[in-house]
């Protein structure tokens, strides 16, 4: 047996109807807004310590074998890195 309490109501969209445990009532209120999505903040954070530290150990691994970069590479590929990290944060708000 269905206890009381509100449900969907198969007739109106986005509205709940009380059911009393024996019969449907007449009395109806507006659904409760769904939530959309979960939130991001988990994998924004993860996310965001991550990828400084890969940040981190290329310098370090260019830095150890000698790759000289002038402003222009060093630019570009800092940019690489800021676009990069652009669209995965967008992705991640997005999920």
């Amino acid at each position: 047996m269905t206890s009381p309490g509100w449900y969907p109501d198969p007739t109106q969209v986005d509205t709940v109807r009380y059911f009393n445990g024996s019969e449907w009532t007449e009395q109806t209120a507006p659904a409760p807004a769904k939530q959309t999505g979960g939130s991001g903040l988990v994998p924004g954070m993860v996310f965001g310590a991550i990828f400084p530290v890969v940040g981190f150990v290329w310098g370090l691994v260019c830095m150890m074998r000698g790759y000289a970069m002038d402003g222009f590479t060093l630019w570009l590929w800092s940019l690489v890195w800021a676009l990069a990290w652009i669209v995965v944060a967008l992705l991640i708000g997005r999920s």
